[in-house]
């Protein structure tokens, strides 16, 4: 008589279920765990049952149902950009400007490709097609670098937050969707001949949009910068400008206004005190007496006669927003209106410009007439020489030339002296 061998109370069981169609499925069980498996027959689910209960036992099963569940509890990418916006991008009033950067990224660029999938299905394939598509669209590849720097720090800002996933960027470089230009390449071809620099001052019809572009050309600052000084800020007897500030505007969001503002300038290198010539001078004088007999008009005061106080306060701005109103002098001038001044006036004079190039090109010059590079980059505001250097290089290298050439004429032979004919003679 055959003996039945009793099954070891913690070796688990095989329990059979009956399907609709008839066919049977085979459910394997151990002290709580469950798992059905497919099977052709029970037999064939009992050499399953072992493994099943070793892997129970060793607590594989528990770590990825820990790992599932915590994968169901990421959130998507859309609800993920609520908190990155909130906690991980700078809350600073001065950084309004890049906030709202940010902000229109994710929500033109990023949330409608991958704003309904959960932080660990975003994977590298999927971040190549939404770039790509991209360019397809027509779009520049500074904008796609913009959304892919907003898109990996959205990522990095998840894994400091403790969300068990790993970074799906891909490189870049790798992408192959065209190369951008460089800051040096943009320096060189923005840089104006000093001719291109008369034709645009001399097609400016406002004596203010002059002075905008002067001040850019001769001093090198930036246009925000331009646009942000106060006449606190102007020293006419000293010949300086202390640039203190910058003006920015950052754009609404729907249903909002666009507000303007002077804020911090780009770094703290950009502080800095900036000397101007005698004509640049002038031309501060002649916009100071400008706007102050424009005061006295709307006031009702003789222009001509002396006045001991300026009607102009301290911190007005050399280019408000609004001379007849008190607010509006002490708030400066809309950039965006600005820069389409500027190429109002440059198409008027048949050039090529755009308000930044003047900065680009007052350095370039700089360098080429001789000026140090730790000078140059003190004037610029520049945080580093490397900074100035590796920008433009297109005028370090015309530097160098030059100093070539004056290096090759110390190594010319010397001409001899020879005496005049009629000396020798006598």
């Amino acid at each position: 008589m055959k003996v039945r061998q009793r099954r070891p109370r913690d070796a688990g069981s095989v329990v059979t279920r009956k399907r609709a169609d008839g066919s049977e499925r085979f459910m394997l069980k151990w002290k709580g765990y469950t798992r059905t498996v497919e099977a052709a027959s029970k037999r064939e689910a009992m050499g399953l049952l072992a493994a099943f209960v070793a892997e129970a036992k060793s607590g594989d099963i528990d770590r990825r149902r820990a790992a599932a569940d915590a994968k169901d509890r990421q959130p998507t990418l859309r609800e993920w950009s609520k908190v990155f916006l909130v906690q991980h991008v700078s809350q600073d009033p001065d950084k309004l400007a890049t906030r709202r950067a940010y902000e229109g990224e994710v929500r033109l660029h990023i949330l409608p490709a991958l704003g309904d999938l959960r932080l660990h299905e975003i994977a590298d394939a999927k971040v190549r097609q939404m770039m790509q598509d991209h360019r397809a669209a027509g779009r520049s590849i500074r904008t796609i670098q913009l959304a892919y720097a907003v898109l990996r720090r959205m990522f990095d800002a998840a894994i400091e937050d403790g969300h068990p996933i790993t970074n799906p960027m891909p490189k870049f470089s790798k992408l192959r969707l065209g190369d951008a230009e460089t800051g040096a390449e943009v320096a060189q071809r923005s840089a104006l001949t000093l001719r291109e620099v008369a034709a645009l001052l001399a097609a400016c019809r406002d004596p203010d949009t002059k002075l905008y572009m002067a001040t850019m050309a001769s001093c090198g600052l930036r246009p925000g910068e331009c646009l942000g000084l106060r006449w606190r800020d102007v020293h006419m007897d000293d010949g300086v400008v202390h640039v203190r500030g910058a003006a920015k505007k950052a754009y609404a969001r729907p249903g909002e206004k666009a507000v303007i503002w002077i804020g911090k300038p780009k770094t703290k290198s950009s502080v800095r005190t900036v000397a101007m010539g005698p004509v640049l001078v002038s031309m501060f004088a002649a916009e100071r007496e400008r706007q102050e007999a424009y005061q006295a008009e709307l006031l009702g005061k003789d222009a001509k006669v002396p006045r001991i106080k300026s009607l102009l306060p301290a911190d007005a701005c050399v280019f408000p927003s609004d001379p007849a109103s008190s607010a509006g002098l002490i708030s400066p001038y809309d950039p965006v209106n600005m820069a389409a001044r500027f190429r109002r006036v440059a198409v008027r004079a048949g050039i090529k410009a755009h308000p930044h190039g003047l900065r680009h090109t007052h350095i370039s010059h700089a360098i080429e007439g001789g000026l140090s590079l730790a000078d140059t980059a003190a004037r610029a505001g520049h945080s580093t020489v490397m900074t100035t250097a590796r920008t433009y290089v297109h005028s370090v290298n015309e530097s160098q030339r030059r100093a070539a050439e004056i290096g090759d004429s110390l190594l010319a032979p010397p001409v001899p002296n020879v005496e005049p004919l009629e000396n020798s003679l006598k």
